[in-house]
């Protein structure tokens, strides 16, 4: 039961976690609008490490794999935020979405098979087609292919989101594989103090006088970015947590992922009115259906 309930509140955390990102962008009142996504890089890792050393007590003592893999999954999260950066520049993203929803399903799933001896039932390899398929539907109005067909280098960027967001959950799984479950805390405290570090050097060098007036973001903003700091170190310690007493990594990733989806949709329908067509609803019914067959 308690296990239940912490996976409930994380896919809460999560959820809430993209509503704050984007109510951080919307009210980002700094020099330039541009700065927004760099400068949240740096505030978001730098934050998110040191509240999670905060939780442990300010202690860390990290293994060598537990920094390599930190250090690994730094460049995973650095490369998921250009990706969709990117590609949100240059085609639909709803499309874009889909594609990072899947490979944080598909990505794991075929890890854990190959090497790391996962079995599946086929109950729950139905419930995850059920998920993939509610992805398909609550996004197919932002398919590119009904439209004018965007950029070749849309689909590199879309593709680079499948690896990048699927790499972060299978990292951090291997990691907790690695040390048998230990070292939690340093495996999120090296991946998010590395992010932040790396962004900062690339800003230095790119563009050193526009780094301190980035952080000039306005009061809104700063209390957004502070809460999604919050929300992200309790639901990045859940999933870590998680990940070492439920027995299938794949499931915990699929279930997160169609919880978020759903959610996600009821608060836009209920909480900011907007109508759902027949697709969507079809895919939020596909998505309970995958919940309730991967919970059996």
């Amino acid at each position: 039961m308690l296990k239940v309930l912490l996976f409930a509140l994380m896919s809460i955390l999560f959820t809430f976690q993209s509503s704050t990102t984007k109510l951080y962008t919307q009210s980002y009142a700094g020099p330039s609008k541009g700065d927004a996504s760099v400068t949240y890089s740096m505030f978001y890792g730098f934050v998110t490490a040191f509240m999670t050393f905060l939780v442990n007590g300010f202690a860390f003592s990290p293994c060598l794999a537990t920094v390599l893999l930190g250090l690994l999954n730094a460049f995973m999260l650095i490369l998921y935020t250009t990706s969709l950066v990117n590609a949100s520049a240059q085609g639909p993203y709803t499309f874009l979405m889909m594609c990072a929803l899947t490979g944080s399903i598909l990505i794991p799933l075929g890890y854990n098979l190959l090497f790391m001896g996962e079995r599946l039932t086929v109950l729950q390899l139905g419930g995850i087609a059920l998920l993939l398929v509610s992805f398909a539907l609550m996004n197919l109005r932002g398919m590119p292919f009904a439209g004018a067909k965007p950029p070749r280098s849309y689909f590199f960027w879309c593709a680079a989101l499948f690896v990048a967001n699927g790499a972060y959950g299978q990292i951090m799984n291997i990691q907790q594989s690695l040390t048998g479950g230990a070292e939690r805390s340093e495996m999120i405290i090296c991946t998010y103090f590395l992010m932040a570090l790396f962004v900062l050097i690339w800003r230095l060098i790119r563009a050193p006088q526009a780094v301190l007036p980035g952080f000039r973001m306005g009061r809104k903003a700063f209390v957004y970015a502070l809460l999604c700091c919050a929300i992200c170190t309790a639901a990045t310690n859940l999933l870590v947590y998680l990940l070492t007493v439920l027995e299938s990594a794949t499931v915990l990733f699929a279930l997160n992922n169609g919880a978020v989806l759903l959610l996600s949709g009821l608060l836009a329908i209920f909480l900011f009115h907007e109508k759902a067509d027949k697709y969507q609803t079809a895919g939020l019914v596909f998505a309970c259906a995958g919940i309730v067959v991967l919970s059996i």
